[in-house]
Protein backbone atom coordinates (compact mmCIF):
# COMPACT_ATOMS: atom_id res chain seq x y z
CA UNK A 1 0.00 0.00 0.00
CA UNK A 2 1.62 3.58 -1.35
CA UNK A 3 1.99 6.27 1.66
CA UNK A 4 -0.36 8.00 -0.02
CA UNK A 5 -3.37 5.51 0.38
CA UNK A 6 -2.20 5.00 3.92
CA UNK A 7 -2.57 8.98 5.04
CA UNK A 8 -6.48 8.43 2.91
CA UNK A 9 -7.28 5.72 4.73
CA UNK A 10 -6.18 7.19 8.13
CA UNK A 11 -8.20 10.25 7.43
CA UNK A 12 -11.46 8.12 6.79
CA UNK A 13 -10.80 5.98 10.59
CA UNK A 14 -10.53 9.37 12.40
CA UNK A 15 -13.65 10.49 10.40
CA UNK A 16 -15.73 7.37 11.59
CA UNK A 17 -14.45 7.45 15.11
CA UNK A 18 -15.52 11.15 14.99
CA UNK A 19 -18.86 10.55 14.00
CA UNK A 20 -19.14 7.36 16.65
CA UNK A 21 -17.95 9.88 19.28
CA UNK A 22 -20.80 12.45 18.24
CA UNK A 23 -23.44 10.47 18.87
CA UNK A 24 -22.66 10.10 21.86
CA UNK A 25 -24.68 12.43 24.78
CA UNK A 26 -23.96 13.56 28.03
CA UNK A 27 -27.21 11.32 29.13
CA UNK A 28 -25.67 7.90 27.58
CA UNK A 29 -22.10 6.17 29.08
CA UNK A 30 -20.53 7.74 26.62
CA UNK A 31 -17.74 10.17 28.07
CA UNK A 32 -17.83 13.83 27.06
CA UNK A 33 -16.41 14.57 23.55
CA UNK A 34 -13.67 16.81 23.48
CA UNK A 35 -10.60 17.20 21.38
CA UNK A 36 -8.12 17.27 24.49
CA UNK A 37 -7.36 13.79 25.45
CA UNK A 38 -4.92 13.35 28.70
CA UNK A 39 -4.10 10.75 31.29
CA UNK A 40 -6.40 10.92 34.14
CA UNK A 41 -5.46 9.08 37.05
CA UNK A 42 -8.02 7.72 39.79
CA UNK A 43 -9.36 9.66 42.53
CA UNK A 44 -7.61 9.19 46.33
CA UNK A 45 -9.20 6.62 48.54
CA UNK A 46 -11.20 4.55 45.63
CA UNK A 47 -9.66 1.30 45.72
CA UNK A 48 -12.21 0.01 42.70
CA UNK A 49 -10.56 1.99 40.42
CA UNK A 50 -7.14 1.01 40.11
CA UNK A 51 -6.21 2.08 36.84
CA UNK A 52 -5.60 5.00 34.92
CA UNK A 53 -7.80 6.29 32.08
CA UNK A 54 -6.88 8.00 29.18
CA UNK A 55 -10.05 10.52 29.42
CA UNK A 56 -11.78 13.77 27.01
CA UNK A 57 -11.69 16.69 28.97
CA UNK A 58 -14.72 19.80 29.19
CA UNK A 59 -13.35 22.35 27.12
CA UNK A 60 -13.66 25.32 29.10
CA UNK A 61 -16.38 26.38 31.08
CA UNK A 62 -17.97 29.63 31.61
CA UNK A 63 -19.99 32.01 34.57
CA UNK A 64 -22.74 29.76 34.79
CA UNK A 65 -21.08 26.11 34.37
CA UNK A 66 -18.69 27.73 36.92
CA UNK A 67 -21.56 28.96 39.62
CA UNK A 68 -23.30 25.86 39.18
CA UNK A 69 -20.12 23.58 39.41
CA UNK A 70 -19.85 26.07 43.09
CA UNK A 71 -23.17 25.45 44.63
CA UNK A 72 -22.56 21.54 43.73
CA UNK A 73 -19.24 21.22 46.02
CA UNK A 74 -20.59 22.95 48.81
CA UNK A 75 -24.30 21.42 48.75
CA UNK A 76 -22.52 18.07 48.94
CA UNK A 77 -19.92 19.50 51.53
CA UNK A 78 -22.91 20.52 53.86
CA UNK A 79 -24.43 17.27 53.45
CA UNK A 80 -21.61 15.28 54.78
CA UNK A 81 -20.37 13.43 51.43
CA UNK A 82 -16.81 12.30 51.67
CA UNK A 83 -15.93 13.72 48.14
CA UNK A 84 -17.83 16.57 47.83
CA UNK A 85 -16.29 17.09 44.21
CA UNK A 86 -18.62 13.55 43.21
CA UNK A 87 -21.09 15.84 42.62
CA UNK A 88 -19.42 18.41 40.59
CA UNK A 89 -18.10 15.56 37.91
CA UNK A 90 -21.85 14.23 37.99
CA UNK A 91 -23.33 17.03 36.91
CA UNK A 92 -20.54 17.61 34.39
CA UNK A 93 -21.02 14.15 33.22
CA UNK A 94 -25.03 14.73 32.72
CA UNK A 95 -24.97 18.16 31.57
CA UNK A 96 -22.08 19.75 31.34
CA UNK A 97 -23.05 21.82 34.22
CA UNK A 98 -25.83 23.64 31.97
CA UNK A 99 -23.76 23.64 29.18
CA UNK A 100 -25.96 20.99 27.04
CA UNK A 101 -28.84 22.74 25.50
CA UNK A 102 -31.23 19.65 25.86
CA UNK A 103 -30.09 19.47 29.85
CA UNK A 104 -33.60 20.74 31.04
CA UNK A 105 -35.63 17.53 29.84
CA UNK A 106 -34.13 14.71 28.39
CA UNK A 107 -35.21 11.13 27.16
CA UNK A 108 -38.00 9.90 24.95
CA UNK A 109 -41.94 11.13 25.27
CA UNK A 110 -43.86 8.01 26.63
CA UNK A 111 -41.04 7.08 28.59
CA UNK A 112 -38.91 7.76 31.91
CA UNK A 113 -37.26 11.19 31.48
CA UNK A 114 -34.62 12.73 33.54
CA UNK A 115 -34.59 16.22 33.91
CA UNK A 116 -32.21 19.45 34.85
CA UNK A 117 -28.44 19.98 35.84
CA UNK A 118 -28.59 16.55 37.17
CA UNK A 119 -30.78 14.81 34.97
CA UNK A 120 -32.68 13.38 37.56
CA UNK A 121 -35.66 10.71 37.69
CA UNK A 122 -38.87 11.69 39.06
CA UNK A 123 -39.11 8.56 41.30
CA UNK A 124 -35.84 9.70 42.54
CA UNK A 125 -36.76 13.20 43.52
CA UNK A 126 -39.42 11.10 45.02
CA UNK A 127 -37.58 9.21 47.19
CA UNK A 128 -35.64 12.13 48.17
CA UNK A 129 -38.34 13.70 49.08
CA UNK A 130 -39.78 10.82 51.15
CA UNK A 131 -36.71 10.63 53.14
CA UNK A 132 -36.13 14.74 54.00
CA UNK A 133 -39.60 16.29 54.26
CA UNK A 134 -37.73 19.54 55.06
CA UNK A 135 -36.82 20.18 51.10
CA UNK A 136 -40.46 20.68 50.94
CA UNK A 137 -40.79 23.50 52.69
CA UNK A 138 -37.24 25.07 51.84
CA UNK A 139 -38.19 25.17 48.20
CA UNK A 140 -40.68 26.59 48.93
CA UNK A 141 -43.61 23.66 47.52
CA UNK A 142 -47.15 24.28 46.88
CA UNK A 143 -49.07 21.54 45.92
CA UNK A 144 -46.62 18.85 46.70
CA UNK A 145 -47.59 16.87 43.11
CA UNK A 146 -45.33 15.05 40.55
CA UNK A 147 -46.11 18.31 38.00
CA UNK A 148 -44.71 20.85 40.60
CA UNK A 149 -41.62 18.24 41.13
CA UNK A 150 -40.90 18.02 37.64
CA UNK A 151 -41.15 21.76 37.03
CA UNK A 152 -39.03 22.50 40.20
CA UNK A 153 -36.12 20.07 38.60
CA UNK A 154 -36.16 21.63 35.65
CA UNK A 155 -36.68 25.23 36.32
CA UNK A 156 -34.51 25.75 39.66
CA UNK A 157 -31.05 24.45 39.45
CA UNK A 158 -30.43 24.66 43.40
CA UNK A 159 -33.01 21.95 43.66
CA UNK A 160 -31.98 20.04 41.30
CA UNK A 161 -28.52 19.64 42.81
CA UNK A 162 -29.91 19.35 46.29
CA UNK A 163 -31.95 16.34 45.60
CA UNK A 164 -28.77 15.10 43.38
CA UNK A 165 -26.75 14.96 46.73
CA UNK A 166 -29.46 13.84 49.28
CA UNK A 167 -29.77 10.91 46.43
CA UNK A 168 -26.36 10.11 47.10
CA UNK A 169 -26.33 10.00 50.71
CA UNK A 170 -29.35 7.72 49.85
CA UNK A 171 -27.35 5.42 47.87
CA UNK A 172 -24.21 5.99 50.37
CA UNK A 173 -26.78 3.92 53.26
CA UNK A 174 -27.46 1.74 50.58
CA UNK A 175 -23.86 0.62 50.49
CA UNK A 176 -22.28 1.75 47.72
CA UNK A 177 -18.92 3.92 49.01
CA UNK A 178 -16.26 4.53 46.94
CA UNK A 179 -16.89 7.61 44.23
CA UNK A 180 -16.43 5.24 41.46
CA UNK A 181 -19.22 3.00 43.35
CA UNK A 182 -21.45 6.41 44.23
CA UNK A 183 -21.01 7.00 40.71
CA UNK A 184 -22.03 3.99 39.07
CA UNK A 185 -25.33 3.73 41.51
CA UNK A 186 -26.00 7.18 40.05
CA UNK A 187 -26.46 6.14 36.74
CA UNK A 188 -28.05 2.40 36.92
CA UNK A 189 -29.52 2.81 40.35
CA UNK A 190 -28.57 1.08 42.98
CA UNK A 191 -30.13 -2.53 42.25
CA UNK A 192 -28.78 -2.24 38.90
CA UNK A 193 -25.58 -1.20 39.87
CA UNK A 194 -24.66 -3.99 41.94
CA UNK A 195 -21.76 -6.14 40.96
CA UNK A 196 -20.71 -4.18 38.21
CA UNK A 197 -16.84 -3.77 38.05
CA UNK A 198 -16.17 -0.15 38.46
CA UNK A 199 -12.62 0.47 36.66
CA UNK A 200 -14.09 -0.76 33.51
CA UNK A 201 -17.54 1.44 33.67
CA UNK A 202 -17.25 4.24 30.89
CA UNK A 203 -19.09 6.47 33.10
CA UNK A 204 -17.59 6.42 36.29
CA UNK A 205 -14.43 6.68 34.41
CA UNK A 206 -15.77 9.88 32.79
CA UNK A 207 -16.54 11.32 35.70
CA UNK A 208 -13.69 10.42 37.18
CA UNK A 209 -11.85 12.70 34.55
CA UNK A 210 -14.12 15.52 35.35
CA UNK A 211 -13.49 15.34 39.30
CA UNK A 212 -9.70 15.55 38.44
CA UNK A 213 -10.32 17.98 35.60
CA UNK A 214 -12.26 20.32 38.11
CA UNK A 215 -10.59 19.46 41.30
CA UNK A 216 -7.74 22.25 41.39
CA UNK A 217 -7.18 23.37 45.30
CA UNK A 218 -9.33 25.69 47.23
CA UNK A 219 -8.35 28.43 49.65
CA UNK A 220 -11.05 30.23 51.65
CA UNK A 221 -11.54 34.08 50.66
CA UNK A 222 -10.85 37.15 52.73
CA UNK A 223 -11.42 35.13 55.99
CA UNK A 224 -13.99 32.29 56.49
CA UNK A 225 -17.01 34.76 57.31
CA UNK A 226 -18.43 38.19 55.84
CA UNK A 227 -20.23 40.24 58.85
CA UNK A 228 -23.77 42.07 57.72
CA UNK A 229 -23.69 45.74 58.14
CA UNK A 230 -26.87 48.03 57.72
CA UNK A 231 -27.28 48.90 53.98
CA UNK A 232 -25.54 45.47 52.77
CA UNK A 233 -27.48 43.61 49.94
CA UNK A 234 -27.10 39.85 49.17
CA UNK A 235 -25.90 41.25 45.49
CA UNK A 236 -23.54 43.97 46.60
CA UNK A 237 -21.43 41.39 48.84
CA UNK A 238 -21.41 38.81 46.10
CA UNK A 239 -19.97 41.56 43.81
CA UNK A 240 -17.61 43.24 46.55
CA UNK A 241 -16.00 39.45 47.05
CA UNK A 242 -16.58 38.36 43.22
CA UNK A 243 -18.52 34.88 44.55
CA UNK A 244 -21.69 33.85 42.99
CA UNK A 245 -25.20 35.17 44.62
CA UNK A 246 -26.22 31.71 44.29
CA UNK A 247 -23.64 30.30 46.25
CA UNK A 248 -23.71 32.88 49.24
CA UNK A 249 -27.48 32.81 49.18
CA UNK A 250 -27.34 28.78 49.81
CA UNK A 251 -24.76 28.92 52.37
CA UNK A 252 -26.43 31.54 54.38
CA UNK A 253 -30.01 30.90 54.13
CA UNK A 254 -30.57 31.43 57.83
CA UNK A 255 -29.24 34.70 57.27
CA UNK A 256 -32.65 35.70 55.52
CA UNK A 257 -36.16 36.69 56.01
CA UNK A 258 -38.77 33.72 55.40
CA UNK A 259 -35.75 32.63 52.93
CA UNK A 260 -36.31 36.05 50.68
CA UNK A 261 -32.81 36.75 49.11
CA UNK A 262 -34.00 40.39 49.44
CA UNK A 263 -33.83 40.97 52.65
CA UNK A 264 -31.16 40.37 54.42
CA UNK A 265 -30.94 40.46 57.97
CA UNK A 266 -27.83 42.76 59.39
CA UNK A 267 -25.33 42.06 62.06
CA UNK A 268 -25.50 38.41 61.20
CA UNK A 269 -22.14 36.62 60.00
CA UNK A 270 -22.37 35.09 56.33
CA UNK A 271 -20.07 31.79 55.68
CA UNK A 272 -18.13 32.53 52.42
CA UNK A 273 -17.59 29.68 49.85
CA UNK A 274 -14.44 29.04 49.15
CA UNK A 275 -12.57 30.22 45.88
CA UNK A 276 -9.85 28.10 43.89
CA UNK A 277 -6.43 28.89 44.57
Amino acid sequence: MTVRWKVILAHLFTAVIGLGIGACTAFSNCPVPNEVVTVISVPPNDEDITKLFKMPLPTPMDRHQHELLEIAYHVAEQDGLEYPGLLQGIIMQESGAGAHPSYKVAGPPGRERYYGVGQIKLDAARDVLRHYPTLWQQFRFQTHTDEEIVAKLIDDDVFNITVASKYLLLLRASGYRTPGQLAVAYNKGPGAASGVVVASDDYAKSVSAHIHRIGRPLTPIRGSVYHVRAGDSLSGIAAQLNVPTLVLFRLNRHAFVDDNPNVLMAGVDLKLPHKEA
